[in-house]
């Protein structure tokens, strides 16, 4: 190893959870984004499919029209102040995509190695702790689908800065966005800190390592269906820490979030090789030395902060994606004979009245929290002769004087239906005509006056009401190779089924 090439001397890299560049980014003024999307509602009402078959098919193939119908809404500034704010003083790319077409995990090793090790799902608990004979869904270079022990003998950015005596630490909560638990080399590692909050400790103590990788608590990560203001706060907590101590001077802190979450993007994402790259996701660069102002279009991915990281102290690379000449470097964003810039301290962002008297419902028969989403609006795809409920926990303890939902434009009073867990559940059930819905909640504050829940006064999406029914069920979902599955899908219309089956032999 070799000096630093370059004035930075600590790099931080924070992967947040699950949004687009168009999703978060589409309005920003001079990016490539699309800016006439719907407005999106903080917080999201729910987890969207972002699977792998799921990332394919919604890019069919470039063509990027096989989203899920909630999947084509956008925020604006004025969701993501801080967020925006950052971009806006310090450099954005819009040509930055995720590594793997896929979910947390093959995204967050990738992060760290420049590859999935063939993963192609996110599980917990799997990693290198895993009981033996557990298996990860995953895939190879040629695109044929197996099932693997999920801990990796792959060569890892972390394992070359130990060698060249370069320090690291990795902060997350475990479970699956803890990259190095899934790698043969650093699972166990000491640096593999299992508690996000010890960075700010870390800074504020003096003891910042050359190279952080910091993940989310899984409250604060911005992952549906969490309001935006907890994972901005987070951010904004490590930005405020670094530009506040004796480190901004010498930092480049890069803001990413781990995959596509289910939201639309507009840009066809280049195909490298059988696991991507996904769609893209935003990336901001923040730094003394960050052009101000700067909009990134070189192509970027995960692996381009190893890139930057194996440059920057002079050290090999891993012989993957980092590797290849179209990934980016991320050196575009600097300029080492600026003037270095002044820290942009920004203010935690309010949490608004709302957040703290209204609150999604779990799933039936779910283990989630309440306020983890989901259960507003129960089944939230139906026909016209399904009964739809309106669910949300009025959390004070007075009988509220107003407790209405809104379905598009047309209002109803909400049932108290008794105590639950997190308060009181309020419902309104109803059958819909054919179409697309979307609604929000109203009830009095105790405090004086009403509050809205989204918090920002834009509609829950759904339910997606169709003139029929569907039933899907798989025969022999889960069955050894040569084994015939059996799908079947029964369809009700004007109170008569149909049913059509395929077959095919895995």
């Amino acid at each position: 190893m070799g000096p630093q090439t370059t004035l930075i001397t600590h790099a931080v890299i924070i992967m947040m959870e699950n949004h687009t560049f168009d999703n978060y980014f589409g309005r920003f003024p001079g990016a490539n984004g699309r800016n006439d999307l719907p407005l999106a509602s903080n917080p999201p009402r729910g987890d969207l499919d972002h699977t792998s078959p799921a990332a394919y098919a919604a890019m069919d193939h470039g063509a990027m029209d096989e989203f899920p119908a909630e999947g084509y809404v956008q925020y604006t500034k004025d969701d993501i102040p801080n967020y925006w704010a950052y971009a806006q003083q310090f450099g954005l790319s819009d040509n930055f995509f995720t590594s793997m077409a896929s979910s947390s995990t093959p995204n967050h090793i990738a992060m760290v190695t420049a590859q999935s090790g063939g993963i192609d799902t996110t599980s917990t608990p799997k990693s290198c702790n895993s009981t033996q004979n557990t298996l990860a869904y995953s895939k190879d270079e040629q695109d044929n689908h197996l099932w693997t022990f999920p801990c990796y003998n792959v060569n890892s950015l972390p394992q070359i800065l130990q060698n060249n005596g370069v320090s690291w630490k990795y902060y997350s909560t475990g479970g699956n966005w803890d990259a190095p638990g899934f790698i043969q080399n650093l699972s166990g590692s000491a640096n593999d800190i299992q508690n996000p909050n010890q960075f700010n400790t870390d800074v504020q103590s003096g003891k910042l390592a050359d190279v952080s990788w910091v993940t989310p608590p899984p409250g604060q990560s911005d992952h549906p269906a969490q309001l935006l203001q907890l994972g901005q706060n987070f951010v904004t907590k490590i930005v405020t820490n670094i530009m506040n101590s004796s480190y901004w001077s010498n930092t480049a802190i890069f803001l990413t979030w781990d995959d596509w979450g289910g939201w639309y993007d507009h840009v066809p994402p280049p195909q490298t090789d059988a696991f991507g790259l996904g769609p893209r996701t935003p990336l901001i660069v923040i730094s003394p030395y960050a052009k101000p102002g700067y909009i990134s279009h070189a192509q970027g991915e995960f692996a381009s902060f190893d890139k930057f990281v194996e440059e920057n102290w002079n050290l090999p690379n891993l012989g993957q994606r980092d590797a290849l000449a179209q990934t980016s470097d991320l050196m575009d964003f600097f300029d080492f004979q600026q003037a270095p810039q002044l820290p942009l301290i920004l203010n935690p962002l309010p949490l608004p009245p709302a957040y703290s008297i209204l609150k999604q419902p779990s799933m039936p028969n779910s283990s989630q929290q309440v306020g983890s989403g989901g259960g507003a609006i129960v089944p939230s795809i139906g026909g016209t002769s399904t009964v739809f409920k309106f669910s949300v926990v009025y959390t004070p303890q007075q009988t509220p004087t107003v407790a209405n939902v809104t379905i598009n434009s047309a209002t109803f009073p909400m049932v108290r239906i008794g105590k639950t867990k997190g308060g009181y559940l309020y419902q309104y059930s109803t059958k819909l005509k054919a179409g697309t819905y979307g609604f929000l909640f109203t009830f009095s504050n105790p405090a004086g006056g009403t509050v809205n829940f989204p918090v920002n006064s834009v509609p829950f999406f759904g339910p997606e009401v169709h003139p029929f029914v569907l039933n899907r069920s798989i025969v022999n979902e889960v069955t050894l190779p040569g084994t015939t599955v059996t799908f079947v899908g029964k369809y009700k219309i004007a109170n008569e089924y149909t049913t059509h089956s395929n077959s095919h032999r895995s």
